[in-house]
């Protein structure tokens, strides 16, 4: 696989966008405890909830037989 390859593939934003967001909150947040331990199990076990809902949603989504998008649901 070339780099150019690896460079066109939507993944790799999300990843860099996820990286740049976590670089943002721990030079803003990081003093205030983001970057301690307690703080990572704080964050994590919102994100895993959150998670576990999205990826059930994708899942439903992606069979095509419902819609969830706002659209839908006005």
């Amino acid at each position: 696989m070339n780099l150019l390859n690896l460079l066109v593939r939507p993944e790799l934003g999300a990843f860099i966008a996820a990286v740049g967001i976590f670089i943002l909150f721990a030079v803003v947040a990081g003093r205030q405890g983001f970057l301690s331990a307690q703080g990572t199990i704080n964050y994590l076990e919102v994100s895993a909830q959150l998670g576990i809902l999205a990826t059930a949603v994708a899942l439903v989504m992606s069979g095509g037989r419902l819609d969830l998008s706002v659209g839908s649901m006005i």
